[in-house]
Order: C-alpha cells, then structure tokens, then sequence
C-alpha cells in the first residue's frame, strides 16, 4: 500500500458509446470524415438507464463534408456528457487526408479540440463518513485540450477503421494530462454489405474496443429493406452484456430518422427502464448517389 501510495493515478478519458455509431462514426474515427460524400449534420441525444434517478446523459452533434479538393476532409463536432456530479462538454475539430488504392479509399484523420469538465460533489452526493476528506471526491473543473487520431478504408461494400479517439488522460486532484498508453482506448470497426436485391440487403459489423482495463465486443446485423427506405437490426455488447435493437427511416434522400433501445441482462434491468438513443441526420448531397448509395 506504501508504494502504490507514490504512484501517480489518472483516469481513463471517458468514451460515452452510441449505439447508432455506424450513423455518426466520426464519434470514434475522426478519419470518418467526408466518407459520406456529403454535408453531413447528425444530432444523436442518448438516455442511459432511464426511469433510474439522475440517470445520465449524452448528447452529440457532428458534421462533415469533403472540400473541393476531394483528398481533404475538414469535420467539427460538439458532445455534451452529463449526469448529477460529472459534466463534460467538448468541442473538436477533425481533419481527413484520403486518396484511392485501387478501388478502396484510404482515410487518416486527425482531431484536437478543448472540453470543460466539472466535477461537483457539493449537492445531495454525501461520504458514509462525513468526518474524513476523501481527496476523490473533491469538486474541481477546468478547461483542457484532447486530440486523437485514426484511419479508415472503404468502398462502396465493406469498411474497415482503427482509432484511438482520445491520447490524454482526464486530470484528477489538480494533475495535468499525460499520454499514458495503458489508458487508451484501441477501437477497431468493421462491416460488409450483402446485396441479395432492391429490396432485401443485410450488413453485419462489429466494433472491438481494446484497452488495458478491458476488452469490448461488439457485433450487429442490420436489414435494409423497402428499397433501402426501412433499416432494422439488433447488436449485442459483451462487457455491457446488453442487446440492442435499432430501427431507422429514411424519410427523404437527405433526412434519416433512428432510434436505439437498449436492455441490459444485468441487476440494472431490475432499477432501469433501458437505455433510449435518438439519432438525426441531414446532408446537403453535392453530387447525385443514386446508382451507388453509401451504407456505411
């Protein structure tokens, strides 16, 4: 206990998960940007354990296009973290560099952006002993920067990315960050389309996120269907052991409607309603997909 008492601890930088993060990957990949072809807008708000007091929250909004120079994408994005003691919201700028490999495109992106975090222990949160100082739970906020990097390959039917979305740790107690790899998070994406016709197509996917705290797998399978108008699928978290069911609309060619529940087979079903995630995209397309339309 002496030696472990001189080490210096930080805490891994949280990474909220979204269930619709095929929608919104620039969540986890900054790398994603401009994959779309479009000016992409998405605005995802997520519910954890609803039905269960302070429960928290998140909420996300990205967006994206390629430029002119079809080799860049330039993308900004804007999270809001919170619950009844942690608040953290950021603001990120992302940058892509593409180019072609023979029929796949190759993407390597960078992001750095600045959050405020806050910790506030001062309302209804109170210690079993009142009488002692845990120095954990003292309240502190501030303004830092974090950045992360990633890569991306694609083409019109499979995709692959590896990312470390965040390299600094959160500052604990008045420390500074540090790159401390034995807290990054090593998330690796993948998905294949399977085009059987018009109106039947299946895409599975999974998400690996490695880091030396754990180890998190993450497998879905989506139908699209009705001439790509209707997408429905379930995805299953082994850490979180939860299932996921999705369900998305495509309203208009630029407009996606979707919604993500989630139900935990766990002690928290006993206390929570589930988890609630609504997601929002418009895109101003610039050229027309209609012969070969992005599902990823």
């Amino acid at each position: 206990m002496l030696i472990l008492a001189g080490l210096d601890v930080s805490a891994q930088f949280d990474i909220p998960r979204l269930s619709q993060y095929l929608i919104n990957g620039m969540v986890i990949n900054p790398a994603y940007a401009g994959s779309r072809e479009a000016l992409s807008m998405t605005l995802v708000d997520k519910e954890y354990l609803s039905g269960f007091t302070g429960h928290p929250r998140t909420m996300k909004f990205a967006a994206h296009t390629p430029l002119k120079n079809e080799k860049v994408a330039l993308g900004i994005s804007v999270e809001n973290n919170f619950n009844p003691l942690i608040k953290n919201t950021g603001i990120y700028a992302d940058y892509a560099y593409r180019i072609w490999l023979g029929g796949v495109r190759l993407s390597m992106g960078l992001k750095a952006g600045m959050y405020h975090y806050s910790e506030d222990f001062s309302g209804d949160f109170l210690l079993y002993d009142q009488s002692r100082t845990d120095p954990s739970f003292i309240s502190s906020s501030g303004l830092a920067p974090n950045f992360g990097a990633g890569i991306y390959m694609y083409n019109s039917k499979f995709f692959t990315g590896l990312s470390v979305p965040y390299f600094l740790d959160f500052p604990k107690e008045g420390k500074t960050f540090n790159f401390n790899t034995g807290s990054y998070h090593y998330i690796l994406t993948a998905g294949y389309l399977f085009d059987f016709s018009e109106n039947f197509k299946l895409k599975p996917s999974t998400l690996v996120d490695y880091s030396t705290a754990n180890l998190d797998v993450q497998a879905g399978l989506n139908f699209i269907m009705f001439q790509d108008k209707v997408w429905a699928g379930a995805m299953y978290r082994t850490t979180a052991k939860a299932l996921t069911g999705l369900i998305e609309f495509q309203l208009m060619s630029s407009l996606r409607l979707g919604y993500a529940y989630d139900y935990y087979f766990t002690n928290l079903s006993k206390i929570s309603n589930g988890t609630h995630e609504i997601m929002l995209r418009y895109e101003f397309k610039f050229k027309s997909n209609v012969d070969s339309p992005i599902y990823f």
